[in-house]
């Protein structure tokens, strides 16, 4: 996924967040993988 595709994804978890609603195992494992990926390259 490219980081501009990644951002809107991401954009899109803070708003469900702030509406109080989970986020799926999916997008927490996706959350979970992009961080250590740039946690890794810095």
């Amino acid at each position: 996924m490219d980081e501009k595709a990644f951002s809107k994804e991401l954009d899109q978890w803070i708003e469900q967040l702030n509406e109080c609603k989970q986020l799926s195992e999916g997008q927490v494992k996706s959350l979970c993988e992009k961080v250590r990926v740039t946690h890794v390259l810095r």
